[in-house]
């Protein structure tokens, strides 16, 4: 299922080019999410979906009927920031419990990583990448 999920996720984001398929599945971690059974793969999926369907009402509808659902989310590190001009990237450690299509998952350690980009004199986020902490 774990494996399922990288591939739809990179499937319903244009990714055609499969010699990006085998570099997602030999990068460290997709390798640990699918090893330890972490619900990296589910979240990618779901960030996936609504990131394609995104400016469509029924991405929202998604969140809200809570296909992806994040019952807890607590920052439990300092947030780093690096500047590149128009380019801010974050990293930090949370706590999240979530739910994905009505299975809980319980309260685990992850990173993040966020990427935002200044579009049009606003800040816009690009690209977010959690990873769980074995």
């Amino acid at each position: 299922m774990l494996t399922a999920a990288v591939v739809a996720a990179l499937w319903s984001l244009g990714v055609r080019d499969w010699r990006c398929y085998g570099a997602a599945f030999l990068s460290r971690p997709t390798i640990d999410a699918i090893l330890t059974g972490t619900v990296s793969p589910l979240l990618l999926l779901g960030v996936a979906l609504l990131w394609r369907y995104r400016n469509r009402p029924y991405a929202a509808a998604a969140v809200a009927a809570g296909i992806l659902h994040y019952l807890a989310m607590e920052l439990d590190s300092p947030i780093d920031v690096r500047m590149y001009h128009d380019v801010a990237l974050l990293r930090y450690r949370a706590q999240i419990e979530i739910e994905v299509q009505g299975q809980g998952y319980p309260r685990a350690p992850y990173w993040f990583t966020d990427a935002y980009e200044k579009r049009d004199g606003q800040w816009q986020i690009v690209w977010s990448q959690g990873t769980g902490i074995a």
